[in-house]
């Protein structure tokens, strides 16, 4: 069970890291440079934000943000990710939230998005009795943070500290060095 389990989690951060370099820079307050002042510069041209594109993402650029996530239909959350941008580039309509993937889940993902598309048939093929990669529903363990992506991507920190905690509390193999 356990090392079912593993498995499981080590794919999905396989998979987490291995689209990581592939999504856009998240930008929120504390971000700086070039990217945050072109998001400005949408921002004023759609009337989000009357203060200059300066480049610093600030608590004004941040309601902005808030401000058109929620006109747009999109959650709202006052940083900028892949869907975000695109619906201010209008590279993507605005999706509506129950239309990221086909059950209604995940709905601030970009729909066209390869990480949602690889999630979702990784689901289906683990759900799926008839499917060679089914994991029965006791094996089955998806850990996910506020953004639909594993933590350790964004703190890898964390992750090192949970794998010591369970070794140390978990594990009675481990005996402790000196």
């Amino acid at each position: 069970m356990k090392k079912v389990a593993s498995t499981v989690v080590c794919i999905l951060v396989a998979v987490s890291i291995a689209f990581s370099g592939c999504a856009m820079e998240l930008l929120k307050r504390g971000s700086k440079g070039e990217s945050v002042r072109e998001v400005q510069e949408l921002l004023i041209s759609r009337n989000y934000l009357d203060s200059d594109a300066d480049g610093l993402f600030g608590p004004r650029t941040e309601k902005a943000v808030l401000a058109f996530q929620r006109d747009h239909g999109l959650d709202a959350t006052g940083i900028v990710g892949e869907g975000t941008y695109a619906a201010l580039t209008g590279g993507v309509p605005a999706k509506e939230p129950d239309k990221a993937s086909p059950d209604g889940a995940f709905p601030s993902w970009d729909p066209q998005s390869a990480s949602l598309r690889e999630l979702v048939d990784y689901v289906r093929g683990a759900t799926d009795e008839s499917s060679p990669d089914y994991l029965a529903p006791e094996a089955r363990i998806a850990v996910f943070d506020m953004d639909g992506t594993i933590l350790c991507e964004k703190a890898p920190i964390y992750f090192d500290y949970c794998l010591t905690m369970h070794r140390v509390l978990d594990d009675p193999t481990y005996g402790a060095t000196e």
